[in-house]
């Protein structure tokens, strides 16, 4: 009598089995995936972040790599 598990769409530019990464995002993230990692969390107006999960979506990736992505250059 258990209820039936849902099916899991994946998201654009990702498989069922891969990682969700675009693969033109592989370096950073094998960069990222050689060192431990931690929350980050931040407050930040509701309007920018609306921009940026718009943006994400416009270029078929996540949030989370734009933003390591701009941390990445930010930082170096």
């Amino acid at each position: 009598m258990s209820e039936p598990r849902l099916k899991v769409k994946p998201r654009p530019g990702q498989s069922l089995g891969g990682s969700g990464t675009p693969s033109g995002l592989a370096p950073l993230t094998a960069l990222a995936a050689e060192e431990p990692t931690a929350r980050l969390n931040v407050q930040i107006p509701a309007k920018m972040r609306q921009q940026l999960k718009i943006r994400a979506v416009q270029e078929g990736r996540t949030v989370q790599d734009l933003v390591k992505q701009l941390l990445h250059e930010y930082l170096n």
